[in-house]
């Protein structure tokens, strides 16, 4: 009896030890599930708040603005080809979420802490069992539904991300090909600026030119205006000439009338060898007037007096011829001797007469322009 009292002692101090090895590492798998337990509580909560409780729905009219397709030219187009890119277009992944699931809250964190479902047995709470006998995890009030809601709603948010996503590359293959017709418009821009520019240029070079060109007008016309008061002023002048001239005309025709009726009407002295006699006039010296007219044929010129000397050769009414010596300046302006003439007819009323050249006195031949000398 005693030695299966040792026996029994020492089989009770091998169980005793093993039980007591048994609750450290229990104690320490306690420790290891509590502290993951709160761990991820503490996370999943975290993570919660992350979570839309509902997807976002956008308010208000979209503003966009569709582009033009059509091809840039140089005809007019009020009404191109537009794009319709924002057909289709979600506005409501634009929209920021607005409310989270709050797992964080007492109730929400007793239900994250119910495994069983309980119900209300004599009025006290019992772990509700299926019709199997085994413990009821789902339902109501309990960890599975209130992490199976926030599932479903995470599973909502994803696909609106995915969604997002893929109009991100709807966006991406948009915008890379506007940036192609961006990039084509822009070269085409840079080649129309530099043609616009070297236009410009030759603009300005043209305008320069037109300057100059209106300048050269300007000064043209000026010279016009001067050439033509210088033709006017040459037209009166001519007009003057041509009257002068027909005033002349008029007076040489009358002075050849009167010569021809001078010398039709002259009387001869036939002892003067064809000449008239001279008047034994006492006239006083100097220039007495000068030869208008030259006739070498007949050997007579035309000459104008002074009025003092028409006056002295024909004192108190009466005339006589008389003679004159003619005199021109030389070329060392000393006054040499032309010729000697003799006045046969009284002067006329513009003292003009007819002059006899005299013959054997000619030195040179006599000139319109010669002085009569007494």
């Amino acid at each position: 009896m005693g030695k299966t009292l040792k026996v029994l002692t020492v089989f009770i101090f091998l169980f005793s030890v093993f039980a007591f090895v048994m609750g450290v590492m229990n104690y320490n798998k306690r420790e290891l599930l509590i502290g993951r337990t709160t761990m991820l509580e503490r996370y999943v909560t975290s993570l919660a708040l992350t979570i839309e409780t509902e997807q976002p729905e956008f308010e208000g009219a979209p503003s966009h603005t569709e582009w033009d397709l059509d091809e840039v030219t140089d005809r007019a187009n009020d009404d191109p080809a537009m794009s319709d890119f924002w057909g289709s277009y979600s506005n409501a992944l634009e929209v920021s979420g607005q409310s989270f699931v709050r797992l964080g809250t007492e109730k929400n964190r007793q239900k994250l802490a119910t495994y069983y479902q309980t119900e209300m047995v004599d009025g006290k709470p019992r772990i509700k069992k299926d019709f199997q006998g085994r413990p009821v995890t789902e339902g109501p009030d309990t960890m599975h539904d209130l992490l199976e809601d926030t599932l479903d709603r995470a599973k909502a948010q994803l696909e609106r991300l995915n969604a997002t996503r893929a109009e991100l590359i709807k966006m991406r293959n948009a915008l890379n090909e506007v940036a192609g017709l961006l990039n084509e418009e822009k070269k085409l821009r840079r080649e129309n600026l530099s043609t616009i520019t070297q236009l410009r240029q030759k603009i300005e070079e043209l305008e320069n030119t037109i300057v100059e060109k209106d300048n050269q007008i300007a000064r043209l016309e000026r010279e016009k205006a001067e050439l033509q008061d210088t033709i006017a002023s040459l037209n009166q002048q001519i007009e003057e000439k041509d009257q002068k001239i027909m005033e002349q005309e008029t007076t040489i025709q009358r002075l050849k009338d009167e010569i021809d009726k001078l010398i039709t009407h002259r009387p001869k002295d036939p002892g003067a060898s064809g000449t008239q006699a001279v008047a034994n006039l006492t006239l006083a010296p100097g220039v007495k007037g000068r030869v208008i007219e030259v006739n070498r044929e007949l050997s007579f010129v035309i000459v104008q007096l002074t009025p003092e000397a028409a006056a002295e050769i024909t004192p108190n009414g009466t005339f006589a011829p008389v003679d004159m010596m003619v005199y021109r300046k030389g070329a060392d302006g000393e006054k040499v001797i032309v010729t000697r003439v003799r006045i046969l007819n009284p002067p006329g009323a513009d003292h003009m007469t007819v002059a006899e050249n005299l013959y054997g006195w000619e030195q040179t031949p006599v000139e319109i322009g010669d002085e009569l000398v007494h």
